[in-house]
């Protein structure tokens, strides 16, 4: 931005990663600069790296997606895949049953059976 001191695009570049260092998620940066300049770059080589570590390992995967990350080691491809297994297992899972009545069993012991309500 025109005008724009350093510190205030170090500032803005890392606010929407801020959230993920656990050390620095609620500090104000702006009054951490004007106090420290020392410990305002602290706060930002911190965000900057939790935000890398985020990005090379996802934790935060919302539901319903898969993150791929894909690696080369020794000549060799690695793919990893981050998220809930359910992202992809849910479209060929069986559509799921609860019990809605049990009958009970009569006198004799016969059951009279069970009634299934499908969801």
């Amino acid at each position: 931005m025109q005008g724009e001191t350093l510190g205030s695009f170090k500032r803005r570049s890392v606010r929407p990663w801020q959230s993920l260092s656990p050390t620095y998620a609620n500090v104000d940066l702006k009054v951490l600069q004007v106090a420290d300049g020392i410990a305002f770059n602290a706060a930002i080589d911190d965000v900057l790296a939790c935000a890398d570590a985020e990005g090379r390992r996802p934790t935060r995967v919302p539901a319903g997606y898969l993150a791929e990350r894909v690696e080369t080691k020794g000549g060799h491809t690695y793919t990893r895949f981050y998220g809930r297994p359910k992202s992809w297992m849910d479209q060929f899972m069986p559509r799921g049953q609860r019990i809605k009545r049990v009958h009970r069993a009569d006198d004799k012991g016969n059951l009279t059976g069970v009634a299934y309500q499908k969801d």
